[in-house]
């Protein structure tokens, strides 16, 4: 309870959605005592990553950092269920391409896809797994994944509301400058003598 607490005070915290994906799945890593996790929001049909424990390099190919939900079979069958996907030992399942790729890059073991539900929409994903043994994850491990999820995806909405709201304040200004040039030509039009006093003022 005191970790959970923690967790909703440093969510809090912040707005920055980079910081609030690396808090949260840290959290959970912590709260599970786990190897490995990765967080990805969904935007549309595409995946984008948004952080990882242990982190992942800074020269990171950015192409690597997205793709399509349609590559990644397990986190589109938990997107598309609403429910977690749990696989006991990734190296013996059948994987996309995609999904072999972050199974070897990360020696993934045990797998567990949780989506970040808020109300009826799929924010994302987190994904956490073992990299030593195979886990059967309990029931309590479960719900509090259910809770941290919850908390997770309240953040997220608020920093992207955030970002479109400062988006708009800085579409509404430019709008209004470009309203002032647009006044400024038409007295330009009706009497030259006035365009250097227009402009300056």
């Amino acid at each position: 309870l005191s970790t959970l607490l923690k967790v909703s005070s440093s969510l809090a915290s912040t707005l920055d959605l980079t910081e609030i994906l690396q808090i949260a799945i840290e959290s959970v890593i912590e709260l599970l005592g786990l190897g490995t996790g990765a967080i990805y929001t969904l935007e549309n049909e595409t995946l984008y990553l948004g952080a990882t424990t242990p982190p992942l390099s800074p020269q990171m190919p950015e192409d690597l950092l997205h793709s399509n939900l349609e590559d990644h079979p397990h986190i589109k069958n938990a997107v598309l269920t609403k429910s977690p996907v749990y696989l006991r030992d990734g190296r013996t399942e059948s994987l996309s391409p995609a999904e072999q790729i972050v199974v070897n890059s990360r020696h993934l073991i045990s797998i567990l896809y949780f989506p970040l539900l808020l109300k009826e929409d799929v924010l994302g994903v987190f994904i956490v797994g073992t990299t030593n043994e195979t886990r059967q994850f309990t029931n309590e491990e479960i719900d509090l994944c259910h809770i941290l999820a919850y908390e997770v995806s309240l953040a997220i909405a608020n920093a992207q509301l955030y970002k479109k709201t400062q988006q708009a304040v800085i579409e509404l200004a430019q709008a209004y400058d470009a309203t002032l040039e647009g006044w400024s030509r038409v007295l330009d039009m009706r009497d030259h003598a006035t365009d250097e006093h227009t402009q300056r003022v």
